[in-house]
């Protein structure tokens, strides 16, 4: 994947989740540091729309003029979800609904688990899905690789945190097991026994 080299690339992209449909003046207008110059914000632009993480549309100015309005490809909203500040993260999917369809299942976990644990989920299985193009159909389909990554010892979630996602799951599914059989089976899977 094609990385982003500049702030301002990184700052586009923030500002883009938050304001989708927006030409190249009103970007620069809504950027932070007021230095940018707009050659400096379209270059960036059309970098990072080579880089496909910004689409465009054509649509008219105020003067009746024809311009590019901008706004995040899936693959942008992926990059946007990891630099966003953890307010921000709802608008984002809000503001992207097409790109949000791979998270409909979140919206539901998030139900069952506290915020930050919401959050890690969100960035690890919502990123993955949007980057990727994968729609998730069952809570099973979401947490699988999550669990296979933490038994392999490839990801940073702790027991605790895996138990309650998968009694959130659980939940979701509305399947009848035992909150202590999840808890042995957890205890299993990380003991290397399962």
């Amino acid at each position: 994947m094609a990385e982003i080299a500049t702030p301002i690339e990184k700052e586009i992209i923030e500002y883009l989740s938050l304001n989708p449909n927006q030409n190249t003046q009103q970007i620069q207008r809504g950027l932070v540091k007021a230095d940018k110059n707009y050659p400096t914000v379209k270059n960036a632009l059309e970098r990072l729309e080579k880089k496909n993480y910004v689409e465009t549309h054509k649509g008219k100015s105020k003067k009746n003029l024809t311009i590019k309005f901008y706004k995040l490809s899936p693959r942008g909203v992926s990059i946007a979800l990891g630099l966003n500040r953890e307010e921000n993260l709802m608008r984002t999917l809000a503001n992207y609904k097409d790109a949000a369809e791979a998270f409909s299942l979140l919206k539901q976990f998030a139900n069952y688990l506290d915020t930050q644990l919401s959050i890690k989920l969100l960035r690890q299985a919502g990123l993955l899905a949007v980057r990727q193009g994968k729609k998730y159909n069952t809570p099973r389909d979401m947490i699988t690789p999550i669990m296979l990554n933490a038994v392999s010892g490839l990801s940073d979630w702790t027991q605790e945190e895996l138990t309650k996602l998968a009694e959130a799951a659980l939940k979701i599914e509305k399947v009848r097991l035992p909150l202590k059989d999840a808890v042995a089976l957890m205890d299993k899977l990380f003991s290397g026994k399962g």
